[in-house]
């Protein structure tokens, strides 16, 4: 995240959340360091400032927030991340994990973000990821997410992108830097239609 990119979120979060621009402003006085605009600006927040507004102000946007729990600030903090999405080319076919228990749901409401519909996220360890709806570029690449929450049955469903619109971003969470690989992506969207979904696959 470049300064220019740090100025015009913070001038988004001043009135509506200024205690997130606080915190935003405090870790600027502590280090006035800026990265290219795909670097993240990390600073420390408590988990009660960051309701699901604050997402919901940034969904259209070119910007986005992750966040993880960080006791290194104390109990109930969290380390939020603001980002410029980086998107890839729409690709026609993506693909969307989900355990078989909403299969449901999905077929009536579409894929929505799990905050929507009460859930807790696909981690714990990630506060940000019931905000979000994420994907995989391939089958397989979703297969994978699948093995990785082997106590649930997981079904897998064809996201038709290209036909929908619906434009996708990298997940900072998937990237494995040593290897130079991409495992996840994040939905531009708040919902994916039923009509744009394919059959589901047992995964």
């Amino acid at each position: 995240m470049n300064e220019q990119d740090y100025n015009n979120v913070l001038d988004l979060m001043r009135k509506p959340f200024p205690c997130v621009a606080e915190a935003m402003e405090e870790r600027f006085r502590q280090t006035a360091s800026f990265g290219d605009k795909y670097s993240p600006y990390s600073f420390a927040v408590a988990s009660t400032k960051l309701q699901p507004k604050v997402y919901d102000l940034l969904r259209a946007t070119d910007w986005f927030l992750a966040a993880v729990p960080d006791n290194y600030f104390g109990e109930g903090m969290l380390r939020a991340s603001v980002m410029r999405k980086e998107f890839v080319p729409r690709p026609q076919l993506c693909f969307h994990s989900t355990p078989a228990k909403n299969q449901k749901s999905v077929e009536k409401h579409g894929l929505l973000p799990e905050i929507s519909v009460d859930g807790e996220g696909r981690s714990k360890m990630f506060a940000d990821s019931p905000y979000y709806i994420y994907a995989s570029l391939s089958e397989q690449e979703a297969r994978g997410w699948c093995e990785r929450f082997k106590e649930e049955e997981f079904l897998i469903y064809p996201v038709h992108s290209g036909v929908a619109g619906i434009n996708l971003f990298i997940d900072p969470c998937s990237v494995d830097t040593d290897r130079q690989i991409v495992s996840g992506y994040i939905l531009d969207t708040i919902r994916v239609l039923p009509d744009f979904l394919g059959e589901a696959i047992s995964a």
